[in-house]
C-alpha cells in the first residue's frame, strides 16, 4: 500500500489520456507477448549493466555485486511501484519514514542513489527518497548495484545505486495499457506507447494512480494511512543526427495530492484539523553522442530537475500553517569512450553540478551550492579468464573540500560454471542543505534547531544579547561539516553445479566514519535547547548474502535469497565497554554488556525469500508464488540509554506471503488477480506500513503494429 497521506483527484488529465488509450487497445484485435516462462525472479546477467559502467560498452562480465529485475518479472508478480520491487526481495529492507525507502547491505535510505536513465531522483524528505514516486510503466528493467559507488556517481552512492532503465522499441509501434483495481479503493492505470522507424524511436507514459483510506487502529480517530491520488507522464525520444550524431532527451513530470481530515484531541477539547498536500516534481535531460571512429564514442549531457512539495494545515477557526520546501537540481557533462586494443576500455568525465533549495525553515529562506568533478575507468580483459575494472572520481563542491573515490573490482573465471568477485571501494555523502542551513524552533517543544554553517554565528549573537544559560557539548562550532565516508569490501562467487541450478553468495564489509548526527550545544536562558549537526558517528555493517536458482521442471521454478546482518554503531561500542551505558534491571542500574547490544535500529539480522514460479496444467495460466521473511528488528528507544537492548524496544519478526495468477486470455489480452499478505500480518503500533490482506485485480492489453 502507498505510504503518502494524499487524497484521490478523480478527474486528473492524465488519468482520462490513460483509460482512452485502454479502452482503443481492447477494442482492436491485436498479438501480445505471452507471459513470461522463464522462472528466476531476478536475474544475474553477464551483460553490460549501463549502471556499473556508465555506459553501453563492457568488455567483461560485471565485477560488483549487482541483480537485474526486468519487465518480465515485473508482469509475473503484478507490481507497480518501485517500492513494490524490494518489499518482497530477500536481502533488501524497505523501510517507512517519510515515504517508502530502501535500505542495503544495512545502510539506510539515505545512502542509496536512485536514477531514472542514469539521471539522480531528487526530493528526499529527511534523506528518504520514496521509491513509491515511481511507477514501473514503459521500465524495461531495474538494475542495483550493492556497495559504495562514489567512483562514478559521486554523493549518495554508499550503499549502492538503482537505476530504472526506460524500455527501448524492438517494434515500428507498439502500445501497452494496463488497469489495476485493489483492496482500500486502490487504483493504477497506465499506458505506454514507443514508435520506432530506422535508429529513431520515441516513448510516451502514462500513469494515475488513487487509493482510499485505510484504518487499523478504530481507537484512534485518523485513519492509519489517508486517501491519495497522483499521476505521471514520462516522455522519451531518440533520433539520429547528420554527421552520426545520437540525440536522446528524456522528459518527465508528476504531482501527487493529499486531502485527510483528523479530529485532534489538544488540552482545551478537540477540533478538527485538516491537511492539505501537494507534491510536484519534473525533470528534462538532452544528451548528444558520437561515434567519432577507431573505438571512440564521446557524448555530452545536460540534466535539469525541480521537486516541490507545499503542505497545509488548517483548523476550524480558519487559521492555517503553511510549510514550503524547493529544489533545484542542474547537471552538465561530457565523457568520451576509447577502446585501446582489444583488452582496454577507458572511459573519462567532467562535469558541473549547480543546486539549490527554498524553504522556510532555512536560515535566509533558500541557499545554493555549486561544484564541479571529473571521473575515470579503465576496463582490462587481462585474459579470457580475468577482467579488471578500476575507476576514481574526483568531487570539488565550493562549500566544502574535495573528495576522491577509489574503487576496483575483479572477475576471475577459473572453469565456465564458476566466477569469483571481488570489489573494494569508497564512497561518500555530502551534508544536506538542511544539514548546513536549517533554522527552525518548535516553541511549544521548547528546542531550536540551527544548520552547522551558522551557528557558531548565532551563538556568538546569543551570547552577545545574553541569551545563552550554557553550553551543553565541547564541539568545535567552527568546525566544517565533512562529508561522511565509506569503505567496503564485497567478495563472492556464482557456480551452475547444473545446467537447472545456479548457486551465488557474497560477504560484505562497510564501514561508515563521520557519520553526521543532531546533538544539543546550548541551552538558553529561557530553557530552550539548542541543537546543531556534527560528525560523531561511526558505523559498521557486514555479513552474508546467499542465492539460489533451481529450474525444478520444465514449467517450475525456484528462486531463494538469504542475508545475514551485523550492523552496530561503533561509537556504541565504546561506551559499553567503557562501562558509560546502563539499563536498568529490577530497580537498578547496572553496566549494559556487549552481548545485550542490539545493533543499529531498523535492522533485521536475518531476512529472506522465495519465488516460485509455475505454468499450470490450464493452458496460458502461470502461478507466482511469493514469500518474504524479516527477522525482529528495533523501532525506538523506549528504556531512555538511546541504544537497542530490551525485548520491548523490538518489533517481532514476521512472513509476508503473495500470490498472483496471470492468464493470457488472447494474443492481445492478459488478466491477472491475486492477493498480498496471504496471511493477514498486521501490527498497528509497531507497522502501520503493512495493511492487512489485499486484493488485487488486472487487465493489460497489448497492440504491436508490424
Amino acid at each position: 500500500m502507498r505510504k503518502a497521506n494524499v487524497a484521490a483527484t478523480p478527474s486528473h488529465p492524465a488519468s482520462r489520456g490513460v483509460w482512452i488509450v485502454v479502452a482503443l487497445l481492447a477494442s482492436s484485435g491485436a498479438r501480445a507477448q505471452d507471459l513470461p516462462t522463464d522462472t528466476a525472479a531476478v536475474r544475474h546477467l553477464d551483460e553490460v549493466l549501463v549502471t556499473a559502467t556508465r555506459g553501453a560498452r563492457s568488455l567483461g562480465g560485471p565485477a560488483i555485486p549487482a541483480d537485474v529485475i526486468t519487465d518480465e518479472d515485473i508482469e509475473a508478480r503484478g507490481l507497480v511501484r518501485l517500492g513494490d520491487v524490494f518489499a518482497e526481495l530477500g536481502g533488501y529492507s524497505t523501510v517507512q519514514a517519510f515515504g517508502t525507502g530502501l535500505q542495503i547491505q544495512g545502510l539506510g535510505p539515505e545512502y542509496t542513489l536512485v536514477l531514472v536513465d542514469g539521471e539522480p531522483v531528487i526530493g528526499r524528505l529527511n534523506g528518504t527518497l520514496d521509491l513509491d514516486r515511481l511507477g514501473l510503466a514503459g521500465v524495461e528493467r531495474v538494475e542495483v548495484v550493492r556497495g559504495p559507488f562514489s567512483s562514478l556517481y559521486g554523493s549518495d552512492a554508499l550503499a549502492g545505486v538503482v537505476n530504472l532503465i526506460s524500455r527501448a522499441p524492438a517494434e515500428p509501434l507498439r502500445a501497452v495499457g494496463a488497469v489495476r483495481v485493489e483492496s482500500h479503493g486502490t487504483t493504477d492505470a497506465s499506458s505506454d506507447v514507443t514508435a520506432a522507424t530506422g535508429s529513431s524511436h520515441v516513448g510516451l507514459t502514462l500513469r494515475h494512480y488513487r487509493s482510499g483510506a485505510y484504518d487499523l487502529d478504530p481507537v484512534t480517530p485518523e485513519p492509519t494511512f489517508p486517501a491519495y491520488a497522483g499521476a505521471e507522464a514520462a516522455l522519451r525520444l531518440e533520433v539520429r543526427l547528420p554527421a552520426g550524431v545520437q540525440l536522446r532527451a528524456r522528459g518527465r513530470a508528476g504531482l501527487e495530492d493529499q486531502r485527510d481530515g483528523a479530529d485532534v484531541s489538544l488540552p482545551l477539547g478537540s477540533a478538527p484539523l485538516t491537511g492539505q498536500g501537494l507534491r510536484t516534481d519534473a525533470s528534462l535531460s538532452v544528451a548528444l553522442d558520437r561515434a567519432m571512429g577507431r573505438g571512440v564514442r564521446v557524448g555530452t549531457r545536460f540534466y535539469s530537475s525541480r521537486f516541490r512539495t507545499e503542505t497545509a494545515l488548517s483548523s476550524g477557526a480558519g487559521d492555517t500553517l503553511v510549510s514550503r520546501f524547493e529544489q533545484w537540481y542542474h547537471k552538465g557533462e561530457a565523457q568520451v569512450e576509447r577502446v585501446l586494443g582489444t583488452a582496454h576500455l577507458v572511459t573519462a568525465g567532467a562535469g558541473v553540478v549547480l543546486e539549490s533549495v527554498a524553504a522556510d525553515r532555512i536560515g535566509g529562506g533558500g541557499r545554493d551550492t555549486r561544484g564541479g568533478f571529473v571521473f575515470a575507468q579503465e576496463q582490462w580483459r587481462a585474459s579470457e579468464r580475468v577482467d579488471v575494472t578500476v575507476s576514481a572520481r574526483l568531487d570539488a563542491p565550493g562549500d566544502y573540500g574535495a573528495r576522491v573515490s577509489p574503487a576496483a573490482s575483479v572477475v576471475v573465471r577459473p572453469m565456465p560454471a564458476l566466477s569469483v568477485r571481488g570489489s573494494l571501494g569508497s564512497g561518500f555523502k555530502a551534508p544536506t542543505f538542511q544539514q548546513r542551513y536549517l533554522d527552525f524552533t518548535n516553541a511549544p517543544a521548547g528546542y531550536t534547531v540551527i544548520g552547522a554553517s551558522d551557528v557558531a554565528e548565532v551563538l556568538a549573537r546569543y551570547e552577545a544579547e545574553g541569551l545563552v544559560e550554557r553550553y551543553e557539548n565541547t564541539v568545535d562550532l567552527a568546525a566544517t561539516l565533512r562529508p561522511e565516508a565509506s569503505r567496503a569490501i564485497n567478495v563472492g562467487a556464482e557456480i551452475t553445479p547444473a545446467r537447472e541450478l545456479a548457486l551465488r553468495g557474497n560477504a560484505f564489509h562497510n564501514h561508515v566514519a563521520d557519520l553526521i548526527d543532531i546533538v544539543p550545544v546550548a541551552t538558553l536562558t529561557n530553557g530552550r535547547q539548542v541543537y546543531t549537526y556534527v560528525n560523531i558517528e561511526r558505523v559498521r555493517t557486514r555479513g552474508l548474502e546467499l542465492g539460489a536458482d533451481w529450474t525444478a521442471a520444465s514449467w517450475l521454478g525456484v528462486g531463494i535469497r538469504y542475508q545475514y546482518l551485523d550492523a552496530v554503531d561503533l561509537g556504541v561500542l565504546d561506551d559499553i565497554d567503557a562501562g558509560r551505558v546502563f539499563r536498568r534491571v529490577d530497580g537498578a542500574d547496572r553496566r549494559l554488556r556487549r552481548g545485550e547490544y542490539g545493533g543499529l535500529f531498523g535492522r533485521s539480522r536475518h531476512s529472506a525469500s522465495i519465488d516460485v514460479r509455475a505454468r499450470l496444467p490450464i493452458e496460458r495460466l502461470q502461478a507466482s508464488l511469493r514469500g518474504a521473511f524479516r527477522s525482529r528488528y528495533g523501532d525506538f528507544d523506549r528504556n531512555g540509554n538511546l541504544v537497542l537492548d530490551e525485548a520491548s524496544e523490538y518489533v517481532r519478526g514476521y512472513v509476508l506471503l503473495n500470490g498472483t495468477l496471470s492468464y493470457a486470455a488472447t494474443g492481445w489480452l492478459a488478466l491477472q488477480a491475486g492477493v498480498e499478505n496471504v496471511l493477514d500480518y498486521t501490527d498497528p503500533q509497531r507497522a502501520p506500513a503493512l495493511p492487512g490482506r489485499r486484493w488485487f485485480a488486472g487487465v493489460r492489453v497489448t497492440r504491436v503494429f508490424l
